[in-house]
């Protein structure tokens, strides 16, 4: 479910305004929720703050973006955020965030809903009392029988899906952040899980392979480099 259908189906709350720079995606949301057509709709985050004085912001744009809307939104008196994962592309920006909403008593939720969702709630439950047997050790009991178990950790990918929500700006910016200088592509991921499907990779089990760019490392870091 989106913010926005969540803000709906919610009767504590109205949905009373939108935001998006991209002029399609306020037309897409029109075509989606033509019941909400009194709903409000900007392309200025600051207008929208200045004019309708919302008590909860969703942030769901691009990840570089998240800092600057959060202080943005605390500045103006929002009660409550709640912002799309990760939290921020650097530490230096993720510190900024929990320090403003601590500062003005603004709670401040990273999305991970789906670590309440029934289906994920059952399976850490059946993990949690070990009839599957530590997902660890998987590996190490395959490989008696020559199988290869390993992990591909993406980063942040160019993909069609994330185009619909973000502009190429954003994508380019954000790309930008990252240590290697660009977002992941499909092709990158494709890459790797040829190598580890190939004879190259008969040797390689029990791994995580991630596929970022140096976006991990860059967290680590006071600024990602340029």
């Amino acid at each position: 479910m989106s913010h926005a259908g969540a803000y709906v189906a919610e009767p504590r709350t109205e949905l009373v305004a939108v935001c998006d720079r991209r002029e399609d995606a306020i037309a897409e949301f029109r075509e989606d929720w033509p019941e909400l057509d009194r709903v409000a709709a900007y392309r200025d985050f600051d207008e929208l703050l200045d004019k309708e004085r919302p008590e909860i912001v969703s942030i769901a744009t691009s990840d570089h973006l998240h800092a600057d809307l959060t202080l943005a939104a605390v500045d103006a008196g929002v009660k409550a955020i709640l912002c799309e994962k990760p939290i921020a592309t650097t530490l230096s920006d993720a510190d900024r965030m929990i320090r403003a909403c601590a500062d003005a008593g603004v709670p401040l939720s990273i999305e991970y809903t789906r670590r309440w969702a029934p289906l994920f709630v059952e399976a850490k439950r059946i993990l949690d009392s070990g009839t599957l047997g530590r997902v660890r050790t998987m590996a190490a009991e395959l490989a008696r029988q020559h199988v290869n178990v390993n992990v591909i950790n993406p980063g942040w990918i160019n993909t069609p899906g994330e185009r619909k929500y973000a502009s190429e700006e954003d994508l380019e910016a954000g790309g930008k952040r990252i240590p290697w200088g660009r977002m992941g592509l499909p092709e990158d991921i494709g890459k790797a899980a040829a190598y580890l499907a190939s004879d190259d990779a008969d040797y390689v089990t029990g791994s995580v392979l991630r596929v970022d760019g140096g976006f991990v490392l860059g967290l680590t870091l006071p600024e990602a480099p340029e």
